[in-house]
């Protein structure tokens, strides 16, 4: 058994180590609430946007449709990305976090309760509005059916007019 001058250096290390992984951990957990925040930021503007985008299909507003996808298609990028920033976190249990303070852990996890919620209602949302737009696609095909076979009988009665008379020209060129 070395003497603690030998030995020293060694527990100075171990301290150190350790101290770096509590900072990592610590990080990481605050790491986790932002991107947990941001989550559900972005959950919530998509939310928006899902609900804005069901109202335009019922009023039947196409244009202002393709815009509104357009932007929520951007808020769905960011959204990808921070759900790629969140993945090393779940394969960590919770336990293993330790938090700044129990408020951190009890705020990270409602955001992300609160998120799983948003998403859900999300998914209604877009299956909804898939729904009416199968619905109105299928109305305005039938339209047009009932519209050709309209056109069709008057293309056919046409072929059957009586011919029209000849008419006089009664106005005089000089």
């Amino acid at each position: 058994m070395g003497n603690f001058v030998d030995l020293a250096p060694d527990l100075v290390a171990a301290n150190v180590v350790e101290k770096a992984q509590d900072m990592v951990v610590k990080t990481s957990s605050s790491t986790l609430l932002t991107l947990a925040r941001q989550r559900s930021e972005c959950l919530g503007r998509v939310h928006k946007f899902a609900e804005s985008q069901l109202a335009l299909i019922d009023q039947g507003d196409m244009g202002r449709l393709l815009s509104l996808l357009a932007e929520k298609n951007r808020e769905m990028e960011q959204l990808q990305e921070i759900e790629t920033q969140l993945k090393p976190f779940r394969n960590v249990a919770a336990e293993q976090h330790e938090w700044a303070s129990d408020d951190d852990r009890s705020q990270c996890q409602t955001l992300l309760s609160k998120s799983d919620l948003l998403l859900k209602e999300i998914i209604t949302l877009e299956q909804t509005s898939e729904s009416r737009l199968k619905a109105q696609r299928s109305n305005i095909s039938q339209q047009l059916q009932s519209l050709r076979g309209a056109t069709d009988a008057s293309a056919a009665y046409g072929k059957h007019s009586i011919p029209s008379q000849p008419r006089l020209d009664l106005s005089s060129d000089g």
